[in-house]
This record gives structure tokens, sequence and C-alpha cells, in this order.
């Protein structure tokens, strides 16, 4: 687009012309009692986060993070899945404290306190420029001590939520557990490192 800076699409909005408020969860619906269908689409209808301050003074547990990342697969729309997994909960009412688990009655709610921290910036034509910024969420999420639960997004996120999570513990002590209806772990695909299908390359090059 003609006058667009090439790296706009990871600006962050400037919120110091905005009133100040006080670091913490930042509750979006307007009423007590909101049923699935009506409200802003967080998961669960969870408080957002938008910064570290804000995860530290919540004392988040648990942080989502969207990765609406698909250019690195032939099946396009997968970058759609934070969005449609936020928007798609079906339970009523649609309010995190009056949600129970059928078979544990437990109320996850009560027992965590987990927030949506927004999505993280995507390059809509660049997977590689992609894995940045998503690396560094992760990183800011885990550096807090919250666990960072990311929604994709194809399986190219994996290789950015890994090494933000490494960033913070360490090297080699991280582990993975992968559960897929096939294996994603070519070493490339067409000549391309970073896909979705290379995100646990699994033999050398050739």
């Amino acid at each position: 687009m003609e006058g667009v800076p090439p790296d706009a699409w990871k600006w962050e909005v400037d919120r110091t012309s905005g009133p100040g408020r006080e670091p913490g969860p930042i509750n979006l619906q307007r009423y007590a009692l909101v049923p699935a269908y009506a409200g802003i689409a967080t998961l669960f209808g969870l408080p957002l986060c938008l910064n570290p301050d804000d995860l530290r003074a919540g004392q988040v547990d648990v942080a989502v993070l969207g990765a609406p990342v698909d250019m690195s697969t032939g099946h396009r729309g997968a970058a759609y899945g934070p969005r449609a997994i936020r928007s798609d909960e079906r339970i009523l009412p649609h309010t995190p404290q009056m949600l129970i688990n059928p078979s544990t009655r437990i109320k996850p709610f009560e027992e965590l306190t987990v927030v949506d921290y927004g999505d993280a910036a995507v390059d809509p034509l660049s997977i590689d420029n992609s894995m940045e910024p998503i690396r560094t969420l992760v990183r800011d999420i885990a550096a807090t001590g919250a666990i960072p639960l990311v929604l994709g997004g194809d399986h190219s996120i994996l290789w950015p939520d890994a090494a933000g999570v490494a960033d913070v513990y360490g090297a080699g002590k991280v582990g993975v557990i992968h559960f897929d209806a096939h294996p994603d772990c070519a070493h490339d695909t067409l000549g391309h490192l970073a896909s979705h299908a290379t995100s646990i390359p699994a033999t050398p090059p050739r």
C-alpha cells in the first residue's frame, strides 16, 4: 500500500494521550452477567491484559495469547483460529466466575487467575518476520511467572512459542509434547526452513 511503512504491521498503538490507569487486568464486559453471544470477545469473557505490568499487578497465573499465522501452509484460514476460538464459545453464561467443569465440579477461574493477552503482531506476507513478535510476547508472559497459552495459527508458531519460554527458563530446560494427526517433522518444505511442517525438524538436511 502506497505511503504505508513496511513495518507498520508491528507498530503498537500510542496510548500516551489516553487517560491514565493503574496496571492490572481490564474487564471489558459492561455487565456482570453476559451471555456467550454478547460482549467483547475474549476467551471465556476473561479480563484483558496489555503488558507485563498488567500481568504482574494482577498476579496472573495463565495468559492466553493469539498467534494468527497461516502463511506457511497451503490451506489458509488458520490465522482466524484465535478469533474463532474466542468468539465461538457456547457456554452460557459467558462469565468466568460462573463457569464450572461438569466432571470435576471445579471452578477453574476461581483456582487460577487467567487473562486474555490479545494477539501478537503478524506480518501477513512473511512467516519469518512474524516469528520474533510472537516470541517476544511469549517471553514477556513467561518472564512474569505466568504460563503462556498460545492459540494458533498454523504449526509454525511452535518455534517462537518454545523459544520464548526457553529464553526465560534456559535452553535445554523446556520440553515439548507434540500431539498431531500426522508428524510435522520435516527439515524443510520446498526449501523453506520456517513452515507449518518444520516446527519439530527430525531429519538432517540432505
